[in-house]
C-alpha cells in the first residue's frame, strides 16, 4: 500500500434521494460512508492491526503537516485517533511490514530529497524512528518483500529524481542499500511479484518521463536485472499487480494519472515468462491510487482506483478473463488520492479506504456484501425549512413518532412512526412566523404529549394540545420577550406541571412559564443570561431535586448555569468557557459518576466541548473533541447507540452535511465516527426506528425540506 502527492478542495456528493415518498418513509438498513478527519494533505492510507487487538486500525500518511496519524478502531464503535507522529521531512509514501521481526507492524516512509525512514511499532499504536537510510533522488513509491532469502523483509524504493530503484536489504547489522538498477526516467511507483515464475521476486517500475514500465528480474540475493520497457500512451504513476484471469498468470494494473485527459488505467497482460503487452484501457479523468480484491465474492478479482479528478472511487468488478465490467463510481471526500481494501468490521466483504488530499479526510465506503459501495438514505418530506424536531409517542401507539418545526412555511409536521418501522406522514399544523424549536411535554396532566413553539419572527409561543391520536387541536399563542429561539421543558417549581424555559435571544435572558396544568401558563419571570442566548436544556446540576439550567450564550462563547432555589426561582448565571459561537447544549452523565455533564457544539470552531459537572453546580474540567474542519456543528443528541451501557453523543453538522457519533467509553473520553447523512441538518432527535430497539437519529434537512432517518443499524459499522 502507497501514496504520493496530489492537491486539494471541494465537498463531496451528497447520498439523499431526491425523490421523497409522499406518504411513508421506510427505514430501510445499509453500511454508510463514513469521514475520519486525519492531518493537513493526506496522501496515503493503510489499515493494519497496530495494536493487536484483532481489529484493523487507520493510518494516514499527511503530506503538509509532515506526520502520520493512527486511528484505533473501538470495539464499542468509531475510531481514537492518537497524537500525531512527526516525521523529519516531506514524506511521499508509506508502506507497512514486520521489519524487526517482533510480530508487531512497523511502517517505512518515503521522504525528503534522498531518505526512507523505518518506524518501529510498539504494538499499542504508537510508531518511533528506526533508522533512516539514504537512497536515491525524491524517492516515491515502494514496495517490500524478502529480495534475498534471509527471511527478513526488504524494500524497494522508485527514485524520482536518479532514475532508479533503490533496493534496500534489512540485514542483520542493519539497512543497507545493496543496489540501484537504472530504470526509465522519473520513476514514480514499484510493485513486486514473482513475473517470470522462478520463484523469484521481481519489479515492475511506473516511468512518467518515458512513458513506460521496467520489468526487472530478481536473481533471489538482492540484485535485479532490467528485462524490457513497456510503452504506454501516457504517464504512468500508480501500479499494482494481480491474477485478472485466473490462469495463475499475473496481469499488471497502471493508473495513468499524471497525464490529463488519459483512460483511467490500463491493464498489462503478463505470459508467465516476465513478459508484458498492453491489453486494454479503462475510462476515467485523472485517476491515482489502486486496490484490488474481491469485492462481490465470485472468486474473481475486481479493481478499485481513486479518481483524483472527479472526486470518486471507481469500481470495476472483474469478469475471471481478464476484463471489466463498466465502472461504478463512488463519492468520497476532496481529491482522493490513495486506496487501501481490507475488511474493516469483520463481515467478510472488503471495504474500501481513500486518502483525500483536498478535505483532510479519510474516507471508508463500506462494503454492502454484494460489491457495491453506497447505500442511500432516504428523506421524508417535511415543511419549508425545517429547523428542528422533537421525538416521543404522540399517538399512544407505542412507537417513535416526531414533530418538526418548518420555519419557512410557519408550520409543525407530524411524522407518526409505523408498526413495520419507518414513519408516514401527518398533520401539518399553522404555528407564528418562523418557528424555530419546540418541545414536548404533557402539559394538560392528562397523560398525552403536548407541544410548545417558539416563534422567532413573532416573538411568541405556539401551544398544541394533543388529542390522543396525534392530532392536535388549533394551536394559540402567548407573547414573549425578543427572539425566542430555545425552548426546554421541566417542573421547576414541584407542584407537579409542566413549566417552560424560553431563551430570548434579543434580550439576553431567559423567560420562565409556570405551567397551570390546564395547559395555560402563569405569568412570565425574566432572568438574565449572557449574550445571545441561542440554546437551553434543564437538569440538576447540584443534585438537590431541582431542575436548573445550562444556556448557550453564542455571544460569549459560553454556557451559563442558571440554579434553581427549589421554588421555581433563578439564581444570577455562571459562565463556562466553550468553543467559539456555541449553537446546542445536551445533557449526560459522561464519566458515569453520577453527576450531569454537558456537551456544547460550537459552530464556529468546528468542535464539541464536553464539561464535566462535580455534582455541586460547577464544571471545573471539560474535553474538547474536534469534528469534520467546517462541520458548523449545529444540533446534539444524546443516546446509547452502540448499546455499551455508556451515553454517546450524536451531532448535526449543517456545514458538511454529515452526522457525527462521538462514542463514550464511560470514563470521559469518546471516539469519533462520522458518515454522510443529509444537507444542512439544522435538529436532530434521537429515537427507536428500526426492529433493533436501539436509538437511531432523525435530521432536519434544512435545503432539502425533508426528514431523514438513519436507524442504528445504519449508524453503527
Amino acid at each position: 500500500m502507497k501514496a504520493r502527492v496530489v492537491l486539494m478542495v471541494v465537498l463531496s456528493a451528497l447520498i439523499v434521494d431526491a425523490m421523497v415518498p409522499a406518504h411513508r418513509l421506510l427505514a430501510a438498513c445499509g453500511l454508510l460512508r463514513h469521514d475520519l478527519t486525519v492531518g493537513s494533505h493526506p496522501l496515503g492510507a493503510l489499515a493494519i492491526d497496530v495494536n493487536g487487538d484483532g481489529l484493523p486500525d487507520l493510518v494516514a500518511l499527511n503530506a503538509d503537516s509532515w506526520s502520520i496519524s493512527v486511528l484505533l478502531r473501538q470495539k464499542t464503535g468509531g475510531y481514537l485517533r492518537l497524537p500525531d507522529v512527526s516525521l523529519p521531512q516531506l514524506p511521499r509514501s508509506i508502506v507497512t511490514a514486520d521489519f524487526n521481526g517482533d510480530g508487531k507492524p512497523d511502517l517505512a516512509v518515503s521522504m525528503g530529497l534522498s531518505s526512507v525512514a523505518i518506524l518501529y511499532g510498539n504494538g499499542t499504536g504508537g510508531f518511533t524512528l528506526a533508522a533512516n537510510v539514504a537512497v536515491g533522488h525524491v524517492p516515491q513509491g515502494m514496495t517490500v518483500g524478502d529480495f534475498n532469502g534471509d527471511g527478513r523483509v526488504d524494500l524497494a524504493v522508485a527514485c524520482e529524481g536518479s532514475s532508479v530503484v533503490s533496493v534496500v536489504l534489512n540485514l542483520a547489522s542493519g539497512y543497507s542499500v545493496a543496489s540501484s538498477p537504472t530504470v526509465g526516467v522519473l520513476p514514480m511507483d514499484v510493485v513486486t511479484a514473482d513475473f517470470n515464475g522462478d520463484g523469484k521476486l521481481d519489479l515492475a517500475v511506473t516511468n512518467s518521463g518515458s512513458q513506460t514500465v521496467s520489468i526487472l528480474l530478481g536473481n533471489g540475493a538482492g540484485d535485479f536485472t532490467l528485462a524490457h520497457n513497456i510503452l504506454l500512451s501516457g504517464k504512468p504513476d500508480y501500479i499494482i499487480t494481480g491474477d485478472f484471469k485466473n490462469d495463475g498468470q499475473l496481469e499488471l494494473v497502471v493508473s495513468l494519472g499524471l497525464s490529463p485527459n488519459q483512460p483511467l488505467a490500463v491493464i498489462l497482460t503478463g505470459d508467465g515468462t516476465g513478459n508484458f503487452s498492453a491489453a486494454y484501457l479503462i475510462a476515467g479523468t485523472k485517476p491515482t491510487g489502486l486496490a484490488v480484491g474481491d469485492f462481490n465474492h465470485d472468486g474473481k478479482l475486481d479493481l478499485a482506483a481513486a479518481d483524483w479528478g472527479s472526486n470518486m472511487i471507481a469500481v470495476m468488478i472483474g469478469n475471471g478473463a481478464g476484463r471489466f465490467y463498466a465502472p461504478r463510481y463512488y463519492s468520497t471526500g476532496a481529491q482522493p488520492t490513495a486506496l487501501a481494501a481490507a475488511d474493516l468490521n469483520g463481515d467478510g466483504s472488503i471495504d474500501l479506504i481513500s486518502a483525500d488530499t483536498g478535505s483532510n479526510t479519510l474516507t471508508i465506503l463500506p462494503n454492502q456484501g454484494n460489491g457495491s459501495f453506497s447505500f442511500s438514505l432516504t428523506g421524508m418530506a417535511a415543511g419549508a425549512g425545517p429547523r428542528a424536531l422533537v421525538s416521543g409517542d404522540f399517538n399512544g401507539d407505542g412507537l417513535t413518532d416526531l414533530a418538526v418545526a418548518d420555519a419557512s412555511s410557519n408550520e409543525v409536521t407530524m411524522l407518526l412512526g409505523q408498526a413495520g418501522g419507518g414513519l408516514a406522514a401527518g398533520a401539518q399544523i399553522p404555528v407564528g412566523s418562523e418557528p424555530f424549536a419546540l418541545a414536548a411535554a404533557d402539559f394538560t396532566n392528562n397523560g398525552l404529549l403536548d407541544l410548545a413553539v417558539v416563534n422567532q419572527v413573532s416573538s411568541d409561543i405556539s401551544f398544541l394540545l394533543n388529542d390522543g391520536t396525534g392530532n392536535f387541536g388549533a394551536s394559540y399563542s402567548t407573547t414573549t420577550a425578543n427572539s425566542p429561539v430555545a425552548i426546554a421543558s421541566a417542573d421547576f417549581n414541584h407542584d407537579g406541571v409542566a413549566d417552560l424555559a424560553v431563551a430570548d435571544y434579543g434580550a439576553a435572558a431567559v423567560t420562565i412559564l409556570p405551567g397551570d396544568g390546564a395547559g395555560d401558563f402563569g405569568p412570565p419571570t425574566q432572568y438574565s443570561a449572557g449574550d445571545y442566548p441561542i440554546a437551553l436544556a434543564a437538569g440538576d446540576f447540584n443534585n438537590d431535586g431541582s431542575k436548573d439550567l445550562a444556556v448557550v450564550a453564542a455571544g460569549d462563547d459560553a454556557v451559563d448555569i442558571l440554579l434553581n432555589d427549589g421554588t421555581g426561582k433563578f439564581g444570577s448565571p455562571t459562565a463556562f468557557p466553550v468553543g467559539l459561537f456555541p449553537r446546542a447544549v445536551a445533557l449526560g452523565d459522561f464519566n458515569k459518576d453520577g453527576n450531569l455533564d454537558l456537551a456544547v457544539a460550537n459552530g464556529l470552531s468546528d468542535n464539541i466541548s464536553v464539561l464535566f459537572g462535580n455534582g455541586a453546580g460547577s464544571f471545573p474540567t471539560a474535553v474538547t473533541v474536534a469534528t469534520t474542519y467546517g462541520g458548523a456543528p449545529s444540533a446534539l443528541g444524546v443516546g446509547d447507540f452502540n448499546n455499551d451501557g455508556s451515553p454517546d453523543i450524536a451531532v448535526a453538522l449543517a456545514g458538511t452535511g454529515q452526522l457525527s457519533i462521538l462514542y463514550g467509553d464511560g470514563q470521559g473520553n469518546f471516539a469519533l465516527d462520522t458518515v454522510l447523512a443529509a444537507p444542512n441538518p439544522f435538529g436532530l432527535a434521537a429515537g427507536i426506528f428500526d426492529a433493533s430497539n436501539l436509538p437511531g437519529v432523525a435530521l432536519a434537512s434544512f435545503s432539502a425540506n425533508q426528514v431523514v432517518v438513519i436507524p442504528n443499524c445504519s449508524l453503527t459499522f
